[in-house]
């Protein structure tokens, strides 16, 4: 799992692979979640797992993965591109939306992960189709390997 983790959206998908990532053991301490509506068991899960949500200053992750709708990036990206770090992976699961455009609208981010998990995923019976930039490292790789295993 990697060091820390921020989540952009945590509706049906983006829930089911943080509870999904949190019992592989990725630490609720290093975890920020950044949902302008997030629903009940997302609210409750953060209380009770000691997970930032919605925080005022969030700090870049290990790992950003946007798990909004594709057609939100446009709205949400100014907000997030100050999320990504010099080392920051960014994973999008965001159908239809090649690296060319997560950089267009993403300009800090370097390594880029693009997956594309099915339905069975929410239950941990899932396969993800998986495709990293050339700027992805050993380690960012192998970080993504571990969330999309989980």
């Amino acid at each position: 799992m990697p060091a820390s983790l921020v989540l952009a959206g945590a509706g049906k998908m983006g829930g089911a692979m943080l509870a999904g990532w949190l019992d592989a053991g990725l630490d609720p301490r290093r975890t920020t979640i950044i949902d302008p509506v997030p629903a009940r068991p997302i609210v409750d899960l953060c209380a009770d797992r000691g997970i930032a949500l919605n925080p005022p200053d969030p700090e870049p992750g290990a790992v950003l993965v946007l798990g909004i709708k594709p057609q939100g990036l446009d709205t949400a990206a100014p907000g997030l591109d100050p999320l990504i770090g010099r080392d920051t992976l960014l994973v999008s699961i965001l159908a239809g939306k090649t690296v060319a455009d997560l950089r267009a609208r993403l300009p800090r981010a370097r390594a880029i992960v693009r997956a594309m998990p099915n339905l069975p995923a929410s239950i941990g019976r899932g396969a993800t189709g998986a495709c990293a930039s050339s700027e992805v490292s050993p380690e960012q790789r192998a970080a993504a390997e571990a969330l999309f295993a989980a």
